[in-house]
C-alpha cells in the first residue's frame, strides 16, 4: 500500500464485500492516454480506447484468458450519438480553466455519460446466449 489510508480503505472494502456477499461480475479494461495540466491547480484530459470487458467469478481476472469483448462501439451508448470508441474525460477540481472551455467550443462537445461498469452489464445481459442464439450474439455485430 502507499498509505496508510489506502491500506485502511482496502480493509473497509474487504469487510464490507464479506458483509454483503458481493462477488466480482464483470471485469473492465481500457488503454487510457491522461495529460495533467501544467498551469492549472488541477486539471486532466484523458483518452480511453480499447474499451473491454470480460464476465467474471475471479477477484484477479487479468491473471486469466478470458474472454474479453468490445464495449467501444456505439451499440452500448444507445443514445443516438455517433461514438468514437474513445471517452474524452475533461476533469478539474474547482473552477474550469479557459483552455477546457474553449476545446469544448471549438470541437462543440456535449456533455453525455458513459458508465464503462454499468455499460458493460447492459451488453452482456442484452447478448447472453439462448438455445436458439449463439453463446455470445454481439461476435455476430462485429464487422
Amino acid at each position: 500500500f502507499r498509505s496508510w489510508a489506502e491500506e485502511v480503505a482496502f480493509l473497509e472494502f474487504l469487510r464490507l464485500t464479506r458483509e454483503i456477499g458481493a462477488a466480482p461480475k464483470i471485469a473492465i479494461r481500457y488503454t487510457r492516454e491522461a495529460y495533467i495540466s501544467r498551469v492549472d491547480e488541477y486539471a486532466r484530459v484523458s483518452l480511453d480506447s480499447n474499451l473491454m470487458y470480460t464476465p467474471t467469478e475471479s477477484w484477479c481476472p487479468w491473471d486469466e484468458a478470458g474472454n474479453w469483448r468490445h464495449i467501444d462501439s456505439g451499440l452500448t451508448q444507445n443514445k443516438g450519438y455517433p461514438f468514437s470508441g474513445v471517452v474524452l474525460e475533461l476533469k478539474t477540481l474547482s473552477d474550469v480553466p479557459n483552455w477546457i472551455v474553449q476545446l469544448t467550443e471549438d470541437f462543440d462537445l456535449e456533455r453525455t455519460g458513459h458508465c464503462k461498469y454499468s455499460n458493460a452489464i447492459w451488453e452482456e445481459s442484452i447478448f447472453r446466449g439462448s438455445s436458439s442464439a449463439p453463446v455470445y450474439a454481439s461476435d455476430l455485430l462485429v464487422p
